[in-house]
């Protein structure tokens, strides 16, 4: 696993994970544990720290949190709709 820093706005992460999206799930889960005023339209996923980084992978927020919602209510049905 890989220690990876999760910044969005005002929400800073620290946490070890297999990928970067999966880094950013983990950080989604501890939202409402930080006080979070303000978040970016942005994802920045570092191995070096919070600050900017050209090596930095970048995620849009919105396809994050709609993937982290689907995993979360995801019951294994080959639709993924509720029956």
């Amino acid at each position: 696993m890989k220690k990876y820093y999760i910044t969005c706005g005002d929400l800073e992460v620290v946490t070890h994970a297999n990928t970067g999206p999966k880094a950013i799930f983990i950080a989604l889960d501890k939202l409402g544990q930080q006080k979070v005023e303000k978040l970016n339209s942005v994802v920045r996923v570092s191995e070096r720290g919070h600050n900017s980084h050209t090596d930095d992978d970048l995620f849009l927020l919105a396809d994050m949190f709609t993937l982290w919602i689907l995993n979360k209510n995801w019951k294994g049905t080959i639709d993924g709709l509720p029956e």
